[in-house]
């Protein structure tokens, strides 16, 4: 079991206990398909567990630590001790809420650089620029799919983690390491599958494959999402045009960029600027 206030591994013990609702319990005849690197932590917080507790148990699966706080105070206390990988946040939690939880995490040196996914019911403008201005980096609407849960988990770990330094894939072929640094360090590039697995020397469709195994996800996504993840970093400088950024970040017509960025994030790149400027 998974304690509220504990750091420990999710045992496979009580599944039954844990299944709620038939979207989960049909989640729970699955185990991931994809795997979290090692030694990563995961920190839910949210006052009803019982929503969340198959979650956990999926996370756990997939090789995460998974923690569980009931409210922020708690939330604040083990982020402070643990300082775990990422913060699976509710949004509608007794005083403080989720969004002056994470207000309070970047307010300490300690958990400012810790990525926080919001997790709540609504899914309005409104609320999505209140969770980018208490800085965190994506939102997940209830009811969700676990399996795109764990991927968002991966997609910021790894962003962290190569923030941080870190290297990932160490059991991955070299090519494939090589196709990843290259989408990475030019998102501007127009970068089709076939050009990049030509660059690595191999085919298209087994550049795909390699994706889906290591990292969760095929090339094309993950060019995209490289992209739409840089295009946040480059907006938190409001010296850069808005139209510059997107010639950066492989959008040369303004409009398409636009039309991501919001699919991606639920805001306009405008917009999403507003929010992380009155963060500072």
């Amino acid at each position: 079991m998974i304690s509220p206030i504990q750091a420990q591994t999710h045992s496979h013990d009580g599944a039954n206990e844990l299944v709620s609702g038939a979207p989960f319990r049909a989640a729970l005849q699955t185990r991931p398909q994809l795997q979290l690197p090692a030694e990563v932590s995961v920190l839910i917080v949210d006052d009803l567990p019982d929503e969340l507790r198959l979650l956990a148990r999926y996370l756990s699966d997939a090789g995460a630590t998974v923690m569980m706080a009931v409210d922020g105070v708690q939330a604040l206390r083990l982020a402070q001790q643990v300082r775990p990988d990422l913060i699976l946040l509710d949004v509608q939690l007794p005083p403080p809420d989720g969004f002056e939880v994470c207000n309070q995490l970047r307010a300490r040196l300690a958990t400012a650089s810790i990525p926080v996914i919001f997790i709540t019911g609504k899914s309005d403008t409104e609320s999505k620029l209140r969770g980018f201005a208490a800085g965190g980096q994506d939102f997940i609407t209830k009811p969700f799919s676990p399996a795109e849960v764990l991927a968002r988990v991966i997609v910021h770990v790894d962003v962290s983690r190569r923030l941080g330094g870190q290297r990932r894939l160490a059991s991955a072929p070299n090519w494939l390491v090589q196709a990843v640094q290259r989408i990475q360090d030019h998102p501007e590039l127009p970068l089709s599958l076939d050009a990049v697995a030509s660059q690595v020397g191999t085919t298209g469709r087994k550049l795909n494959e390699v994706f889906q195994q290591y990292l969760g996800t095929t090339c094309g996504a993950f060019v995209r999402e490289t992209r739409l993840q840089e295009a946040t970093r480059l907006l938190c400088d409001p010296h850069r045009e808005v139209n510059d950024i997107c010639q950066a970040v492989g959008y040369p017509n303004a409009a398409n960029f636009s039309t991501a960025f919001k699919d991606r994030f639920g805001v306009s790149p405008r917009e999403y600027r507003q929010s992380r400027l009155r963060v500072g």
